[in-house]
């Protein structure tokens, strides 16, 4: 029983830890956005600073490893000192993919319209709307970065509301049982004469 209690105060503090993360996600996403960026671009700094100086004084002199350590640690400053453009790459990125196979799609649906291919047009419409999702992601790269940050925080405010209503639910539960437990005692007790 005491296992339990303390389950349900662990999943209480949880979920309201949840429920502030996913405030700060949901209002502060373009902090947090950035903030992980250099995160990232400090992990890259270290690692590539320590492949540097690990083969600079290393027994043996790789000048590959250090060329390959200088320019992680390089792209880790970078990343350190423009978060912005380092977050909004990973859209942009998914962006280009999007367009080529867009194109590829298009390109594919006028091949199909020329030996008649059934439903032709249903190709070209994936095709367009791939282009126009590509698009979207390489203009509004940063803000669709922020977007899912936002949604995460509402995912996890959620998962923080639910947590702690089922806890309260269950303390609920079980103290109309343990009340009428003692009730039907009591009443159980004085029926006896005691």
């Amino acid at each position: 029983m005491e296992r339990l209690k303390e389950l349900r105060l662990h999943i209480t503090f949880g979920a309201v830890a949840t429920i502030i993360m996913g405030l700060l996600f949901l209002f502060w996403a373009d902090g947090i956005a950035t903030t992980f960026a250099r995160v990232i671009g400090l992990i890259l700094l270290l690692i590539g600073g320590t492949q540097f100086l690990g083969k600079l004084f290393g027994d043996v002199n790789r000048s590959s490893g250090m060329l390959i350590g200088g320019l992680i640690a390089i792209i880790g400053i970078w990343v350190i000192l423009n978060p912005e453009s380092a977050v909004a790459i990973i859209p942009m990125i998914i962006g280009v993919v999007l367009v080529v196979h867009g194109i590829q799609d298009l390109s594919l649906a006028f091949a199909g319209r020329a030996v008649k291919m059934p439903r032709w047009r249903g190709a070209l419409l994936v095709g367009i709307l791939d282009i126009v999702m590509g698009v979207v992601c390489i203009v509004c790269a940063f803000r669709m970065v922020t977007l899912a940050l936002q949604l995460i925080g509402i995912m996890m405010i959620y998962d923080g509301v639910t947590s702690g209503l089922i806890v309260h639910n269950v303390n609920r539960a079980e103290k109309d049982v343990i009340d009428s437990h003692i009730i039907r005692e009591t009443t159980d007790d004085e029926g006896n004469g005691i």
